[in-house]
């Protein structure tokens, strides 16, 4: 049997970022934070801390909007709006009680407000009684012990457990065998061969064998018989489509921006038989990944299907708000979509919490989500709303399909 050593090893890790990427979804509390940390902390940081936080209470009239609000219950008062004196003043009909004193914010914002107190307005800052915040000295230290977490430490080599058990025919087998012994159980017995047969084809290729294949392996001798079988269905275009397919879920792919007016990708199905593709041709897994990052800085055979700029792909697919009419915010957020998708696609992380606050759980401090932005911002893939940064194709499939410009 060949060795399968670059992508097709990685098929235990792509299944981790799937099993990642496919969680259930957020529960109704996560989602409440998450829409404060998103859509309200930042105004509120923005527009009221000015005047309205622990160093200018003073000025405030001692309101304070840095903390969770615990006081006067008239200035907020959960689950409606209406009677919300936060609310009122928002949306300046009261020429007694407008903030901020500036100007109305935007019609989207207090939007963004009212939902937010319909909502039950969750805060999951600390209240204005409680301990102070952590101090800069205290926040590095914690850093440095989070960076200590197991998770975070350099992968390093495991030796097979030794077994005298016929059942071990691989080092996987060892380490699985290993764990039952130690919980008291024995493997499962050995399936027969239109069991076999069935299970390689569905996992492999996402298709039930024809009863000829069936039969055929069903009456091999042969003590390679898996191991043919195997190989073949590696060899398999459709091998490139199903888990291709697991790849491009986890990239995000699509052929719209899936928001706001939902504009087309038109040439986004060049990233997609790219990845089909390259899990085809069996393509390292570190080198796909530094195509999706900088395949437009990377060189590339004339003669190649796909030259390796077709990868960053990556960066422009996905969910893009493009009706930002403030065109400076709009690039913001679509770096920030780009740094969640590389976080959670690459890292199993949520970097992106960390654009208003430094992560709550990972070492992650907000000046390196910053940091990480501007190597992403310096990326141009999007000219002005509904225009998009397209390159002539060099490569000759490219070239000979009626779409002549990658995504």
């Amino acid at each position: 049997m060949k060795q399968h050593g670059s992508t097709r090893y990685s098929l235990i890790g792509i299944a981790a970022l799937v099993l990642v990427s496919s969680q259930p979804g957020l529960t109704a509390a996560e989602d409440a934070v998450e829409f404060f940390e998103k859509k309200i902390r930042p105004v509120l940081v923005q527009h009221c801390f000015k005047c309205h936080s622990e160093d200018t209470a003073e000025d405030g009239g001692d309101l304070r909007l840095d903390r969770k609000l615990t006081g006067d219950r008239r200035l907020i008062v959960p689950g409606d709006p209406d009677n919300s004196l936060l609310i009122t003043a928002l949306r300046y009909r009261n020429s007694d009680l407008q903030m901020p004193p500036s100007g109305r914010l935007p019609l989207a914002v207090i939007a963004d407000f009212e939902r937010w107190v319909q909502m039950a307005a969750t805060d999951p800052r600390p209240a204005i009684n409680a301990p102070d915040e952590p101090t800069s000295d205290s926040v590095a230290a914690s850093m440095e012990v989070g960076r200590q977490f197991w998770a975070f430490q350099p992968v390093r080599n495991a030796s097979p457990p030794q077994l005298n058990d016929d059942w071990v025919e691989s080092p996987v087998d060892a380490f699985v065998l290993r764990k039952l012994v130690d919980a008291g159980l024995r493997p499962a017995p050995q399936a027969d061969r239109r069991t076999l047969i069935r299970r390689a084809s569905f996992i492999l290729i996402g298709l039930p064998p024809t009863p000829q294949e069936v039969e055929d392996f069903v009456n091999d001798d042969r003590p390679d018989a898996f191991a043919r079988l195997v190989d073949r269905l590696l060899a398999s275009p459709a091998y490139g489509e199903r888990w291709g397919r697991h790849w491009l879920d986890v990239m995000r792919y699509g052929d719209c921006n899936g928001g706001d007016e939902s504009r087309p990708f038109p040439n986004a199905w060049h990233f997609r038989n790219y990845v089909i593709g390259n899990f085809n041709r069996d393509v390292p897994y570190n080198r796909m990944i530094s195509e999706h990052l900088a395949g437009d800085l990377l060189e590339f055979d004339d003669g190649a299907e796909y030259e390796p700029v077709v990868g960053t792909g990556f960066l422009a697919i996905g969910t893009k708000i493009l009706t930002q009419l403030d065109a400076k915010k709009r690039i913001a957020d679509l770096v920030d979509e780009q740094i969640d998708a590389f976080g959670r696609a690459m890292l199993g992380m949520t970097i992106a919490c960390a654009r208003c606050h430094d992560h709550k759980f990972d070492p992650i401090p907000t000046a390196d989500y910053y940091a990480l932005a501007g190597i992403f911002r310096s990326t141009t893939t999007l000219v002005s709303y509904g225009k998009w940064v397209e390159r002539p194709a060099h490569t000759p499939t490219l070239r000979s399909r009626p779409h002549s410009s990658s995504t």
